[in-house]
């Protein structure tokens, strides 16, 4: 089994609209684990555009978000899938590796 892990490292805000520390970018690392190896990836979630967006009325403000809002950001997003999944297909090369055997003809 592969345990998936998703951690946010950095948030990136910006003043807009007359609003101040509106998140503008959320930075990531997702690890896969298995066996005792790991893969793991880093990225960045762009979130808002104030020359497209327009701030929602469902705005959280900076002060009251919470390591579990900003994760749900990241998990709606349907790339992050596709990011396990990939993962998921590198540590079944550590589960595959070739082993060495003596040659047959050399007893």
């Amino acid at each position: 089994m592969t345990d998936c892990t998703l951690e946010v490292t950095k948030l990136d805000v910006i003043a807009a609209q007359g609003v101040a520390d509106i998140v503008e970018r959320v930075h990531w690392k997702l690890t896969a684990t298995r066996n005792g190896a790991s893969a793991s990836m880093d990225s960045s979630l762009f979130l808002f555009d104030p020359n497209v967006n327009t701030v929602a009325s469902g705005f959280v403000p900076f002060s009251g978000l919470s390591n579990d809002v900003v994760l749900g950001w990241i998990n709606a997003e349907p790339v992050m899938e596709s990011f396990k999944t990939s993962l998921r297909q590198q540590l079944n090369v550590f589960d595959n590796q070739p082993t060495s055997k003596p040659l047959p003809w050399s007893k």
